[in-house]
């Protein structure tokens, strides 16, 4: 028997691991890729969910991510020469279906575990290529939908017998941002290249509120 609907509104920020990208440098025409990490981002969500018997909880989630930017400075693997920088930016909308479990204390702190699994429609902006401070060319961004899935950790407080203040922790695996590999130069010459890829895995906290019916 189902013990209640709730719906939830959620904020707080996300912080990008290392990119699991092709490094590489497109002057040598092997590609080209990021180092580092894509940054942080506030994060923004909405979600619906059902109360279950023996603890169990389940929701659907809908996420942004707006403001993960990168840089990248490129050099020659063999020499070490400097070749030049990119630097581009991306957002990332992630819609998850989770399942918890709430762990009882009988107070009104509750800790919970939870997974979840979906996708992501992750967007990269245009990529700018430089060397010496000078543009010299720029990629179109593209657009591309990934699997996702996500492991949750946190804790709700009983603030009313209504609300609950929802403090928690989000491992996200938001798959791959993609570029389009059509690259124009400062003369409008269109180029062909490897696109530049990067997946997105982040740590994420926040906090909301959650309304139970």
């Amino acid at each position: 028997m189902l013990s209640g609907f709730y719906i939830r509104g959620d904020a707080g920020g996300s912080a990008s691991e290392s990119i699991r990208g092709d490094l590489a440098d497109l002057a040598t025409g092997n590609g080209g890729g990021f180092g580092g990490d894509l940054g942080t981002s506030p994060l923004v969500g909405v979600g619906a969910g059902v109360i279950l018997p023996y603890d169990f909880r389940t929701d659907v989630t809908v996420s942004w991510r707006g403001t993960f930017g990168v840089s990248h400075q490129e050099s020659d693997p063999n020499s070490g020469l400097f070749l030049g920088a990119k630097s581009t930016n991306s957002h990332s909308l992630a819609v998850l279906a989770n399942l918890y479990y709430d762990i009882n204390l009988g107070s009104v702190f509750t800790p919970y575990v939870g997974a979840g699994v979906g996708f992501a429609y992750n967007s990269l902006g245009d990529v700018t290529y430089t060397a010496n401070g000078t543009t010299t060319s720029t990629e179109d961004g593209d657009d591309k939908v990934s699997l996702a899935w996500a492991a949750m950790a946190g804790v709700a407080y009983q603030a009313t017998s209504a609300i609950q203040i929802d403090l928690g922790y989000r491992y996200l695996d938001a798959g791959e941002f993609r570029s389009s590999g059509v690259v124009k130069d400062t003369l409008g010459n269109t180029l062909s290249a490897s696109p530049v890829t990067a997946d997105l895995h982040a740590h994420e906290v926040q906090v909301g509120l959650r309304y139970t019916f």
